[in-house]
């Protein structure tokens, strides 16, 4: 027979809420990103890449494609290429589900360029 122990409920609990919280942080990041990059390249897929993204992105996507990346829509064919996709006619930017993959592995990318950039602490 199994006695309750309610002090384990809490530690379970506790150890499921927060890799949600995590993940829920994670993926809302990556939702702003989407939205904001999607508006932007309706409105003008021309302009600079500068707007959405920071110098250290831009030095990632170079390092990545070895290519200048100047506007939004180089910027997004060099995202989308970390998941396969290629530009036809009937679709020459990415959806909303090829750039959230791509955008979360950039991320991770992104991290561990900058974990293994830095020195190692005691």
């Amino acid at each position: 027979m199994r006695v309750f122990q309610p002090h384990r409920v809490e530690v379970t609990a506790a150890a499921t809420v927060c890799p949600l919280v995590n993940a829920l942080t994670f993926y809302s990041v990556v939702a702003g990103h989407i939205l904001g990059l999607t508006y932007a390249l309706r409105h003008d897929p021309e302009q600079s890449v500068l707007t959405l993204f920071d110098a250290e992105e831009l030095r990632f996507l170079h390092l990545l494609f070895g290519q200048a990346v100047d506007s939004l829509r180089q910027a997004t064919l060099a995202l989308a290429k970390l998941v396969g996709f290629a530009p036809s006619r009937r679709q020459p930017l990415p959806g909303v589900k090829v750039l959230t993959t791509a955008i979360e592995r950039f991320f991770f990318f992104k991290q561990g360029a900058q974990a293994t950039s830095k020195p190692l602490q005691d």
